[in-house]
């Protein structure tokens, strides 16, 4: 009897467990819809304030976890600083590279978020070890609806709007995004917020 209330009590947990992973997939794509049709409208607008770096991190990466329980994230080098900028896009840049990372990486692999102080300037960099882009995809990789299309990433669910609103996103911001991948060799997502 107590066996069978502890399997039963495994399989809610496991149940409830797959219904907030759903969950946070489906709000993340909302969003990504809803401000990929303000941006067709020219009516995406920053909402700029002031807010921690370290609740702004803490909160990315308790999500991110829950997405990808298989995965290793580390995360080094952020200090406890003030950011002036929209707090619910840079959490949705953030999100949405941290997605992506995992998405393209196997599971037990390692996706590495490093903030870096230089010049008043925050640096943030998401590096994974997953396939790797070519030279051909990166220059179209931030076009909206458009999906790398190879055998590797063909199982790989998406729509091709993340790394576009990433890329628009920090444009409004005055900011840009970098990209460092070789085939193979995974992938390094970078770019710099001022601080407050």
């Amino acid at each position: 009897m107590v066996k069978a209330q502890g399997l039963e009590h495994q399989f809610i947990l496991n149940v409830l467990t797959r219904a907030e992973i759903q969950t946070v997939k489906m709000t993340t794509m909302i969003h990504d819809f809803l401000n990929v049709s303000r941006l067709e409208h020219g009516k995406m607008t920053l909402s700029l304030s002031q807010f921690s770096l370290k609740e702004l991190m803490e909160e990315t990466i308790s999500e991110a976890i829950i997405l990808a329980p298989n995965h290793l994230l580390e995360y080094s080098g952020c200090p406890d600083v003030e950011l002036c900028a929209d707090r619910n896009k840079i959490a949705q840049v953030l999100t949405n590279l941290l997605n992506n990372a995992l998405k393209y990486s196997g599971s037990g692999t390692t996706v590495t978020i490093i903030c870096q102080l230089a010049n008043k300037q925050l640096r943030f960099s998401i590096a994974d070890q997953g396939v790797g882009i070519s030279k051909a995809d990166q220059l179209r990789l931030f076009e909206r609806f458009y999906r790398v299309n190879d055998q590797q990433t063909m199982q790989v669910s998406g729509f091709g709007i993340g790394l576009y609103l990433v890329a628009e996103i920090l444009k409004l911001h005055g900011s840009s995004i970098k990209l460092d991948s070789k085939l193979g060799e995974g992938a390094v997502f970078s770019f710099s917020l001022p601080l407050a």
